[in-house]
């Protein structure tokens, strides 16, 4: 707080301000909310109210937008919340959508209120394009790759052991959690005879196909990374994995490894929907995470 006379500080407030954004791949409509959370502060603030509005530009609307003058205090959290509407509905459609918080703090001993502060999360994108499911429109948070989340204690183990194997060996698509500042993710890859390519170069017809048993591949046949498009690099194997290929390390190539049949079956389903369930487009990035 500044005293408009002088240009003395005669107060201040101190928070942490939090910002949520969520989406529904299933409708059009997404949502921002935001908290202001005081934690301090010296000086003239008493009976200092926060207020807000929200807007968006691009392909949407805003249907709503709560954030009525608040008490900021200690003990009293101030919460706004606004609902927007994408104007990208109709079949075939894609459309970007930013929303913006502006708020300020209001007193009545202060002559003017305090500069705005303006929030802006991720862009949304909303589409009714979705390859492989063009029956609803939804959106995501186009700038924060989702992660395809696999468990080696869970029906997918033998999947996702190798997975980890191929990451461990160097092969792209690790979660950031595993450590890596900036890893590289993969991107998918709708093309399907692009897809039948990769998986032949992977896993060939000429491998032996023990009982119970199917080839695996990875990075993903349904993957820009793939054993064809991603750059031709050498196949690896690891041990136990019974498939005619020498270890290896390195970000360049790809992997294969003979694992269950109902597990790799079910796990490329798994797959499929997260893509479905993601709204990822070609060439979207994703991550892949071997969870405990």
């Amino acid at each position: 707080m500044i005293n408009v006379n002088t240009g003395a500080i005669i107060g201040q407030i101190y928070f942490d301000e939090y910002a949520f954004e969520y989406t529904s791949s299933t409708i059009p409509t997404f949502a921002y909310q935001i908290m202001i959370d005081m934690y301090g502060g010296w000086g003239s603030i008493g009976g200092t109210l926060a207020q807000g509005t929200a807007t968006c530009t691009g392909a949407c609307t805003v249907n709503s937008s709560d954030f009525l003058p608040q008490a900021v205090t200690t003990t009293n959290q101030v919460e706004g919340e606004a609902f927007f509407r994408s104007t990208a509905t109709t079949r075939g459609s894609v459309g970007t959508a930013t929303a913006t918080w502006s708020y300020y703090f209001v007193n009545p001993s202060w002559v003017a209120p305090s500069t705005p502060v303006t929030v802006t999360p991720p862009v949304t994108r909303c589409d009714h394009n979705l390859p492989g499911n063009n029956t609803v429109a939804g959106c995501i948070i186009r700038d924060i790759p989702p992660a395809m989340i696999y468990s080696v204690s869970s029906a997918y183990e033998e999947l996702a052991w190798h997975i980890l194997a191929a990451q461990d060996s160097g092969l792209p698509g690790s979660h950031p959690s595993y450590g890596l500042s900036h890893p590289a993710p993969l991107n998918r890859l709708v093309n399907a005879a692009q897809q039948t390519s990769n998986y032949n170069r992977s896993c060939p017809s000429s491998y032996p196909r023990p009982a119970g048993l199917s080839c695996d591949e990875y990075p993903f046949q349904s993957s820009q990374q793939g054993a064809a498009t991603g750059g031709g690099g050498p196949g690896r194997t690891f041990g136990g994995c019974q498939v005619p290929l020498p270890a290896g390390t390195g970000p360049s190539g790809y992997s294969a490894c003979m694992i269950d049949n109902t597990q790799n079956s079910e796990g490329g389903s798994a797959l499929g929907s997260f893509y479905i369930d993601q709204r990822i487009f070609n060439a979207d990035p994703f991550y892949v995470w071997i969870t405990p």
